[in-house]
Formats: C-alpha cells, structure tokens, sequence
C-alpha cells in the first residue's frame, strides 16, 4: 500500500505538469483561441492589415519616408504581404489545415497575391505611385514566407497539443 501511493502521486503530478505546461504555452493558447471554427476573432487581423495596406497605397506618399536604402520598398512590400497572408491563414479552420495543408498553403499564396495585383493596380490611380511588377513579386513572396511561417507555428503548436 505505501508503494503504490507514491506511484499515484507520480503519475498525477506527471499530468498535472503536462497540464499547466500546455495552458502556459504560447503557441498552443494562440492555436486555441484562433482556429477555433466559430471563432470571429481569426478573421479580424487579416482584414485590418488588408485595410492598412490599402489605407497606405492610396497615399501620394507614405506618412513616414523609408530609409533611403536600395529595396528597401521591397523589402516593406514582402513585409506587409507576408504578415497579410500570416493572418489570412487564420481563416481557413485547424480541420482543413490539417486534412489538406498544401493546397491551403497554395491558396493563400495565391489569393494574397491577387491582392498584391490588385494593391498595383489600385496605385496607378493614385499620383505620385507606380505600379510595379517588382513590387508583385515581393508582395507573392512575402506572402509565401507568411504561410510558411504559419505553418511552422500551427505544426509545432500541434505537438504540444499531442502531449
């Protein structure tokens, strides 16, 4: 009887541990709380950054100059794409990634990228901008490094999950 009680408090500290190891994680209470199906919240950040995007290429010129250094507007274009398509991966639920991540890799690549034409288009309206096809092409790229980067949270945010 006395070895079998230390047993069981072992094993019940064991999962207690593991317990409040997943509540303190990080990543798994992000996963939580945005790839819920129901959840309304996973879908807000993606817009807001769209909208932001859009609220600065309809600008003449940027409320704040970028450095003066070669690609550096390259470098804000890959920047702000790969955060819209980190977000926009958020609307598609843990089930789906899950069941077909290549494809929904590909389709938020693709769907963010048509918002980079569209963000070109958009500033051929707009004095003072160009559009450029280099600009497209950081925009698609940041848009894959967002998903890519995605997808390495959710994966290990899956393996705490499986503890």
């Amino acid at each position: 009887m006395t070895a079998l009680f230390p047993a069981i408090l072992r094993i019940s500290s064991i999962r207690v541990f593991r317990r409040i190891h997943r509540s303190s994680s990080f990543l798994y209470n992000i996963q939580r709380l945005f790839m819920k199906k129901e959840s309304i919240l996973r879908r807000v950040p993606a817009i807001l950054v769209a909208l932001i995007i859009l609220y600065l290429s309809s600008r003449s010129t940027l409320p704040m100059p970028l450095p003066p250094v070669l690609g550096m507007d390259k470098l804000a274009h890959f920047a702000a794409f790969a955060v819209l398509s980190f977000f926009a991966c958020f609307w598609i639920s843990a089930e789906s990634w899950s069941r077909r991540p290549l494809f929904f890799f590909f389709a938020v690549v693709v769907a963010v990228s048509f918002y980079g034409i569209l963000d070109e288009f958009h500033q051929s309206f707009v004095p003072n901008r160009i559009p450029s096809a280099a600009d497209w092409v950081a925009d698609t790229l940041g848009a894959a490094f967002g998903a890519f980067v995605f997808r390495r949270i959710v994966r290990r945010a899956g393996k705490f999950r499986a503890e």
